[in-house]
């Protein structure tokens, strides 16, 4: 994968990461799945389930921003070689 590849997937995970309706729903599934761990009742097996559920939502929102981090540091590079071409070019 090259770095404007990078750079576009980065970009795309920033986006979706700031758009308003996935915030919304990211946050109501967290919330539903806090409050049903909270239930005193739960069955030890559910409970187990739905940290498992808790855990795989975290990991999912980090792998966004991973990738948003590498598509940032991918621009900064593309954009560093192109300043550096260009004052290349000016000699």
């Amino acid at each position: 994968m090259g770095p404007q590849h990078t750079e576009r997937r980065g970009e795309e995970a920033r986006q979706l990461l700031e758009n308003e309706l996935y915030k919304e729903a990211w946050q109501m599934v967290r919330e539903r799945i806090i409050l049903s761990l909270e239930n005193q009742n739960l069955a030890q097996d559910d409970r187990k389930h739905l940290n498992n559920v808790l855990v795989g939502l975290r990991d999912a929102r980090r792998y966004l921003e991973q990738v948003m981090v590498s598509g940032t540091l991918a621009a900064k590079e593309l954009e560093r070689k192109r300043t550096m071409a260009e004052r290349l070019l000016r000699r």
